[in-house]
């Protein structure tokens, strides 16, 4: 058995691997979304990936991708921990906790701050109890159906903001982030930059990107995703970003996304949110309600009592474009 980093070629014996364990058929993984995913052009750098190989034979990996954060008023880098694979007959036997400890001396050596994940019900006593990450809140999953809801949608008033698609981010985006940044407490950055790679050049599943704007000047953003799973067809708010003081923007936003949703005959709509108290409860007020928590964990890798004080749920504003897994 042999613990290694990644080299150029493994990708593909992992994606066998990973097609063995994949819980969700709707939204499979592949080659594409792997290579874009942790070897394309993340601003932040490249991905962190070790794996443990058996004759030629992939068993298991993990990986860490890296992503820069605004921490009270700080850049700081840190990093996702996505993918811990291990093959069925391996399972239970120990392996990945040697995976993990190289990962994580790795993670350490690269100095990235701290390293978040969201482990599903399985890894998640594995996170805790082996690898040191500690719980940081239970993130709230938000819920819409069209057919149920009491609170119908409809068109609200834009009083001259226009609501349109955005086919690429430019410098309006990075205006909005430097303009409202300091706001937060807690902040994945969203620059220009990041969110073209992150959802404009995804390769393999197009996101719908839309801006609310006054003249020329944005005023907030969302990225809207369509998918299918059995006769269910779901809208999801990947990400939404705006002055985290403006209920209005946030409100339209929501509301001309809804809109669209129904255009496309959408029966659902969901998304994941936290560390905004004004967003959650205008969504409540729209007619969302909470059905369902998932945990988010996160390892300091270095002794940093301020870092472990702010990064706390209520503080760490989060969307589903901040995990990199198959979203």
């Amino acid at each position: 058995m042999n613990i290694r980093p990644y080299v150029e070629g493994d990708e593909k014996s992992i994606i066998k691997l990973d097609a063995l364990v994949e819980e969700h058929p709707w939204n499979r993984r592949n080659l594409a979304n792997w290579m874009w995913k942790f070897k394309g052009a993340n601003p932040a750098g490249k991905a962190l990936i070790w794996v443990a190989e058996d004759k030629k034979n992939i068993l298991a990996t993990f990986a860490a991708i890296p992503i820069m954060y605004f921490v009270e008023g700080q850049v700081t880098k840190g990093s996702h921990s996505i993918a811990m694979i291990v093959d069925p007959k391996w399972q239970n036997k120990g392996l990945i906790k040697y995976v993990a400890d190289k990962l994580i001396n790795n993670v350490v050596e690269e100095k990235f701050a701290f390293t978040y994940g969201y482990p599903n019900d399985k890894a998640y006593e594995l996170h805790k109890q082996l690898l040191g990450y500690k719980d940081i809140s239970n993130q709230e999953f938000y819920y819409y159906n069209f057919s149920k809801n009491e609170k119908n949608i409809k068109p609200s008033t834009l009083d001259n903001l226009i609501f349109k698609e955005i086919k690429s981010f430019d410098v309006a985006v990075d205006k909005l982030w430097d303009s409202i940044k300091k706001k937060f407490k807690v902040v994945l950055i969203r620059n220009k930059e990041f969110l073209n790679w992150r959802y404009v050049g995804r390769p393999d599943l197009k996101y719908f990107s839309f801006g609310l704007f006054e003249k020329e000047k944005l005023l907030g953003y969302c990225v809207l995703k369509i998918y299918k799973e059995d006769k269910i067809l779901r809208g999801h708010f990947l990400d939404i970003f705006t002055d985290p003081e403006n209920k209005k923007v946030f409100h339209d936003l929501i509301i001309q996304s809804m809109l669209f949703f129904q255009k496309k005959n959408c029966h659902e709509v969901n998304l994941w949110l936290q560390g905004s108290v004004l967003f959650q409860k205008t969504l409540e007020e729209i007619g969302f309600f909470i059905s369902g928590k998932r945990p988010m964990i996160c390892r300091f890798n270095f002794d940093n009592e301020n870092l472990e004080k702010n990064l706390i749920g209520k503080n760490w504003f989060f969307t589903m474009g901040d995990t990199l897994e198959i979203y």
